[in-house]
């Protein structure tokens, strides 16, 4: 991360369409927003009950959708400055591991 303090990293990430000017703090809050998404989808699965199989496949899927949204959508990043497909996957495979541990 950069020198940034905690705080106007977080007002950054909450303000639309925000000014990134290192990459890295951008990805590092896109991973950091799709951990708590993780924690939370994962207690709502457990008071619903949801497991296996679909839960692994409905987990991927919000993930990817609020990743995109997040993304694109809020913070107004280009898609053709990047593949589309590297914004949908970004940092799933590091969630992925988890839920197979979990």
């Amino acid at each position: 991360m950069s020198s940034e303090t905690v705080s106007t990293i977080v007002r950054r990430a909450l303000t639309a369409k925000s000014s990134w000017p290192e990459k890295e703090t951008f990805l590092d809050v896109v991973y950091w927003i799709r951990q708590i998404l993780g924690v939370l989808v994962g207690l709502a699965f457990g008071v619903v009950g949801l497991k296996g199989a679909f839960a692994i496949v409905a987990f991927a899927t919000i993930s990817a959708v609020v990743g995109y949204v997040y993304c694109i959508g809020f913070q107004g990043v280009d898609e053709e400055v990047r593949d589309s497909t590297e914004w949908v996957t970004l940092s799933v495979r590091v969630h992925d591991k988890d839920v197979v541990v979990l």
